[in-house]
């Protein structure tokens, strides 16, 4: 450790710096907001045996004078107040216990998620409150729910945090999708019938890019990607969530599925009244599948007899093969199997039921190229436009 005298030294050049900035004749700077110097400031007087004179707008720059040298230092990133005082110092992890203590309901869900003692979470979000000035969450009952300024923080943060993913994705391009990671959410029906050849494309293409692919209903697809834990994602139109930026892709039929051993199999077409003689094995009523079904239905007055109702389009093939009920199902959804062969489609007279599926992105001025290339794929195999 060098003695206080030799940090005291002064050269020409160090003199006429403090002169110009108005530093502490011990050398203490600190600076908290638009370069100003605070003498108030609890720093040692130097650093790595360098008088500490002034700020640099690079984070160490040594200036060569008279013996010794001068070193500016700059401060670890504070968020600062215009009024020149010490702002808080917030990182990333903590702004991650937050949100994710926001997203799971609670602090003991977060700290089972982050692999976190329950007293470290709480400790996190305390120094954040403290750090921030203000309370973050209020428990009502048993719940943890979010303040006003806890609200306007998780905003901040979600962008925060599609910022940095950004960031990262951007920097591993450089490399020509060498790396990274893409997070992709889809029907069941149209992943097992239509999505195939392109994931096998695009991994092929791009074996370094990981891949996961996610099967879940239109509504949590879009709430995955509003919490950024989707990156893209391939559901039925129409989205009407804030936030998203949606690519229309194409037009897929739906028809009345039959036993192929069903009387009503051997007709062209089947008329409105023949759906009231049917039983139907139908997806569960939570699906926009559902949804678009029973609309359907709605506009041709008919009250469909509902048997049974699953989410596995599979099962639910299986169950109208087998004479168990009528449904509707996507074209796509029965090919040339020989299961298949026990399954019959058929159009309502004059009237032809449709879905529209759609690319969705969260709404952002940047897309990484891994995530745009997987877009592309699947809108040429799909067809753009239809």
């Amino acid at each position: 450790m060098l003695q206080q005298h030799t940090c005291r030294r002064e050269s020409r050049q160090s003199r006429s710096l403090r002169s110009r900035s108005q530093v502490h004749p011990a050398y203490r700077v600190k600076v908290i907001d638009s370069g100003r110097p605070d003498p108030k400031g609890d720093w040692p007087d130097c650093h790595n045996g360098l008088p500490v004179v002034g700020l640099a707008d690079t984070p160490v720059a040594t200036v060569q004078a008279d013996n010794p040298p001068v070193k500016f230092i700059v401060p670890n990133i504070l968020i600062g107040k215009s009024d020149g005082s010490q702002g808080s110092r917030v990182d990333l992890h903590q702004l991650k216990v937050f949100l994710s203590a926001v997203k799971t309901g609670g602090f003991t869900h977060a700290s089972r998620e982050l692999h976190l003692s329950q007293s470290t979470v709480s400790q996190h979000i305390k120094q954040l409150e403290e750090e921030l000035g203000c309370q973050l969450f209020m428990r009502v009952g048993k719940r943890v729910l979010l303040t006003s300024s806890g609200q306007v923080l998780q905003d901040h943060c979600e962008k925060i945090f599609q910022d940095v993913k950004n960031a990262e994705m951007s920097i591993r391009e450089l490399a020509g999708l060498q790396k990274g990671k893409v997070r992709f959410g889809t029907g069941a029906t149209t992943l097992i019938y239509q999505l195939p050849p392109v994931l096998e494309t695009y991994q092929a293409r791009y074996p370094h890019i990981e891949l996961i692919v996610v099967s879940e209903i239109t509504d949590v697809i879009l709430r995955d990607i509003q919490a950024q834990r989707l990156d893209l994602g391939l559901v039925m139109l129409p989205v009407e969530e804030n936030g998203l930026q949606v690519e229309p892709l194409c037009h897929e039929e739906l028809k009345v599925a039959l036993p192929a051993q069903h009387p009503l199999a051997r007709k062209r077409a089947l008329k409105i009244g023949d759906l009231q003689e049917l039983r139907f094995i139908l997806y569960e009523r939570k699906t926009v599948m559902r949804r678009l079904i029973d609309n359907f239905f709605a506009d041709l007055d008919v009250t469909p007899r509902v048997a049974m109702v699953m989410e596995n389009i599979e099962a639910i093939k299986s169950l109208v093969g087998a004479g168990l009920g009528a449904s509707v199902l996507p074209v796509h959804a029965v090919g040339i199997e020989a299961a298949d062969k026990k399954v019959r489609l058929m159009r309502v007279e004059k009237h032809l039921l449709q879905r529209r599926l759609g690319l969705v992105t969260l709404k952002s001025s940047y897309i990484p190229n891994a995530v745009r290339e997987l877009s592309r794929l699947i809108a040429e195999e799909l067809g753009a436009g239809q």
